[in-house]
């Protein structure tokens, strides 16, 4: 034999979880003395906020020791970066040390990185990192531009 379940409309379920809610909402937001009426020192009694009230002050940490996000504690996120690496200065000393890929999509080593025509990279030199872009791949020569000059570089020697 089949047990019948009561099943009441989901409207009617949705309207009473609300009102419930609604109902424990406006009992905890004014906390009542023992009598029933709101108490005095009660801060939502009815009146305004005044000038005495706290305010919150919140600081971007520089460090996870001074604060981090209590949720995700290990996020750095909000921590304060350290400014942008100064551009390099002097000139700019490139290796062309390879050459790869297929007739129909050349590819040139210039200092450990692979590039293809019209890609950009940043390439670590002895003075730091610059971009460079590879403009054009002839066999054994490479036409780059670093720091806004154009260079041609010529296959080392000895491959």
């Amino acid at each position: 034999m089949k047990s019948k379940s009561m099943r009441i409309p989901f409207e009617s379920a949705r309207t009473a979880a609300c009102s419930a809610a609604v109902a424990t909402a406006l009992l905890l937001s004014s906390p009542l003395s023992a009598v029933g009426q709101p108490a005095e020192d009660s801060p939502n009694n009815g009146s305004k906020l005044t000038e005495s009230s706290q305010t919150s002050v919140f600081e971007i940490p520089n460090s996870l020791k001074e604060g981090h996000d209590p949720f995700f504690p290990n996020s750095t996120r909000f921590i304060k970066r350290a400014p942008a690496p100064k551009p390099v200065e002097g000139p700019v000393v490139l290796e062309f040390k390879g050459v790869s890929g297929t007739a129909d999509r050349p590819l040139a080593i210039i200092n450990n990185r692979t590039f293809a025509v019209g890609e950009e990279q940043d390439v670590t030199t002895a003075n730091g990192k610059v971009k460079v872009m590879c403009l054009e791949i002839d066999g054994l020569k490479v036409k780059v531009r670093a720091q806004g000059a154009t260079q041609e570089l010529l296959l080392r020697k000895g491959i």
